[in-house]
């Protein structure tokens, strides 16, 4: 929970995001001010563009004024409907994977939005939602055995499931890349699907950690 100092800016958001996003009709926050629902005008039809720049708008104003000092959560909403949840400084909230999809480099977002449904949204870059993964069972990415798609992610599911395993393991570990070793550039530049020059800017950028790393390519 935030200190009473903590409050005045993220009191303060929520005059900022009514005049900077006039399609949002109402914010719901919690008395801590680290939880919050935006409700958007149901007229509105193209979320996509709007919860992209939520996002970008609120990764700074939090970085700027509140730190990594609490969880922040934004619920989106277009009457009942949940359209994504933003969370910052929770780095397990939500997976971030690069997959080929039709010849296209995807790199996609996927997150469990109601919490323990074991529906899976899949977001692409530009936040829009393409599709979604469910189990039945308690989830387990070790195997895609006991997972379904929808229809235009069937064929990639068991990539998907591999790439979430991967990231899980890599979380656990803390893997750093090593911008002077060879055989590191080469093989986190094939997992990440980007040059080695590419990479050294990120490493650059973000620092060694992997994720840290698979975070701002992301962004």
């Amino acid at each position: 929970m935030v200190d009473a100092s903590q409050l005045p800016a993220m009191k303060k958001l929520e005059d900022h995001l009514r005049t900077g996003f006039p399609f949002i009709y109402r914010i719901d926050a919690a008395q801590d001010a680290e939880d919050f629902s935006i409700h958007l005008d149901p007229q509105l039809q193209e979320t996509a563009p709007v919860v992209k720049a939520l996002h970008h708008y609120l990764e700074q104003y939090i970085q700027q004024h509140e730190g990594q000092e609490a969880n922040y959560t934004f619920r989106i909403f277009r009457e009942e409907e949940l359209l994504d949840v933003l969370k910052y400084n929770d780095p397990d909230h939500e997976f971030h994977i690069t997959i080929n999809i039709s010849g296209k480099l995807e790199r996609l977002r996927i997150r469990d939005l109601s919490g323990g449904t074991g529906d899976y949204a899949v977001f692409n870059e530009n936040f829009e939602k393409i599709g979604s993964i469910h189990t039945d069972q308690a989830p387990d990415f070790t195997s895609s055995d006991h997972w379904s798609a929808t229809e235009n992610l069937s064929l990639y599911l068991d990539t998907i499931i591999t790439r979430i395993s991967e990231q899980l393991e890599m979380n656990a570990e803390g893997l750093e890349i090593d911008a002077q070793s060879e055989e590191d550039l080469s093989f986190w530049s094939e997992q990440f699907q980007i040059s080695k020059e590419d990479l050294k800017k990120a490493i650059l950028a973000a620092g060694p950690d992997v994720e840290a790393i698979t975070l701002y390519l992301q962004g």
